[in-house]
């Protein structure tokens, strides 16, 4: 409950002035939102700034409708309303919904509450295949992957069947992280690097790294897509030889997902001794030692399937293993 209470403290103090678009943002940032976002002490305002709204964008979208505007204008995130001072973008909300001020800012003072919940209730870091842009205009209609670790690198082909959930919609952002980045004597690298290609159904137009290890991705799509219209597109994630992979792959999603299917091959010789199946879980245990979980064999050539379905927001699915 503490933490309940001191992230709401944190998301106060930030709506007020402009919000989210404040110039002195890294000064207004808490420190338990600067974990919730996960903000190095080396992120740029910019950084942070994206980092911020894209956690807190993935709050607001598991709060009732009725309060997800209000909690955008509060904080300064929501496309329409770019006013200077908070009680301005109150006044906005409050005639958006066709209410008095009063009644407005007791529903934004709800939400903040409802957010600072879910923001922990969702709590975690760096997953190792996330999703993390704004979930109002598309959702994951089937995500199947299929991960190598038995070549010279690590490569995972993953193909995606998207439904738009308004028309027009022309990209979608993602974002994937490689896990915490070891220390140089454990091979680690100041820079860590990771190459994306587009296989099918669109094409990769902005791909950028937001932090040590988190990189962001647009895919351009061929055509606009209608509300209900679905599209298919497939994607290579390789890692550069040197590179060091976390011992895991899970997808953390931050938006609809409906299904996810994973394939993934070990070598042989010389896999993991043991291989857990994760599903559910806060993605921040990843990065701790391994206590418990569901054990799955893969088989003689090194290989195991496994299937997600009924996938909750900011909760992890997939496989973790011992190096």
């Amino acid at each position: 409950m503490t933490n309940q209470v001191d992230v709401r403290v944190e998301l106060l103090a930030l709506r007020k002035g402009r919000g989210v678009q404040a110039v002195n943002l890294l000064d207004r940032l808490g420190p338990r939102l600067r974990e919730l976002a996960g903000i190095g002490a080396a992120d740029s305002a910019a950084v942070a700034r994206t980092k911020v709204v894209l956690r807190v964008e993935s709050g607001i979208q598991l709060l009732p409708a009725d309060l997800r505007d209000g909690v955008r204008a509060a904080l300064g995130i929501h496309p329409d309303v770019r006013q200077q001072f908070l009680h301005e973008r109150l006044e906005w909300f409050a005639a958006h919904i066709g209410r008095e001020i009063r009644t407005a800012r007791r529903r934004v003072d709800e939400g903040f509450l409802r957010l600072a919940e879910v923001l922990e209730t969702s709590s975690g870091s760096g997953p190792a295949s996330t999703d993390g842009s704004p979930a109002a205009d598309w959702y994951v209609e089937s995500l199947h992957s299929l991960v190598r670790l038995d070549g010279p690198v690590p490569v995972a082909w993953e193909e995606r069947v998207v439904v738009a959930l308004a028309d027009g919609l022309t990209e979608l952002e993602s974002a994937v992280s490689l896990g915490p980045t070891p220390p140089a004597e454990q091979g680690g690298s100041a820079e860590s690097r990771l190459e994306v290609e587009v296989l099918h159904g669109g094409r990769l137009v902005v791909r950028e790294k937001l932090s040590a290890s988190v990189f962001r991705s647009v895919l351009l799509l061929p055509h606009p897509l209608a509300a209900g219209e679905r599209h298919r597109f497939g994607l290579s994630i390789t890692m550069p030889a040197g590179q060091p992979m976390a011992p895991h792959y899970v997808l953390t999603p931050f938006r609809r997902y409906d299904s996810f299917d994973l394939s993934v091959r070990f070598p042989r010789p010389g896999g993991p001794q043991q291989v857990w199946r994760v599903s559910a879980v806060p993605p921040r245990t990843l990065d701790d030692p391994p206590t418990g979980g569901e054990l799955v064999r893969p088989d003689r050539f090194g290989e195991l399937s496994l299937n997600f379905t009924d996938l909750r927001v900011g909760l992890s699915y997939g496989v973790r293993w011992n190096p």
